[in-house]
């Protein structure tokens, strides 16, 4: 519903575990040596998606353009 807020659970990502970047139209994740919860949020801080990766793992996220935040890394969807 528009307005409601989500509570987003704080991920302690360590910023070597995961690699982010926005391409057009997508996010690529990247899981490199652990596997851990991804959660992504946009800029409003609405949580968007929510997912486990297991280490070694590239998820591609289609999604509109603009900023998100995936586990406090802060990324362009072009």
């Amino acid at each position: 519903m528009v307005g409601d807020y989500t509570e987003v659970k704080e991920a302690s990502a360590d910023n070597r575990s995961l690699i982010v970047y926005g391409v057009t139209d997508r996010i690529i994740v990247e899981s490199t040596d652990k596997g851990e919860w991804v959660i992504v949020c946009d800029i409003l801080g609405h949580k968007v998606k929510e997912f486990y990766m297991q280490a070694g793992m590239k998820v591609e996220l289609s999604l509109a353009k603009g900023l998100y935040l995936v586990n406090g890394h802060k990324v362009v969807c072009k």
